[in-house]
């Protein structure tokens, strides 16, 4: 994708049983000049996963790859294991 502004919009993952800790549930692969502007972005916990990870955040927010010229701008990102990864 290449110049598109997101605004406002709210992404809300659900955990299923089996989903991975490394889950990326909202990903943008090779855009250039997008830009998520005023976005929530809300997580879940783990449950009947194991002792260690229930009750805690899973799965990878936002997870942007080969993006250039792009921009995060005032957005929130809760309840993942990992909010954000940029590669």
């Amino acid at each position: 994708v290449a110049h598109l502004v997101l605004d406002g919009l709210q992404f809300d993952y659900r955990f299923a049983g089996g989903d991975k800790l490394s889950l990326r549930s909202f990903q943008i692969i090779d855009g250039t000049g997008v830009v998520l502007r005023r976005a929530v972005f809300t997580g879940d916990r783990a449950r009947g996963v194991s002792a260690v990870d229930d009750g805690f955040g899973t799965g990878f927010g936002l997870a942007l790859t080969g993006c250039s010229d792009s921009a995060i701008e005032d957005c929130t990102i809760t309840e993942f294991f990992r909010g954000l990864v940029v590669a």
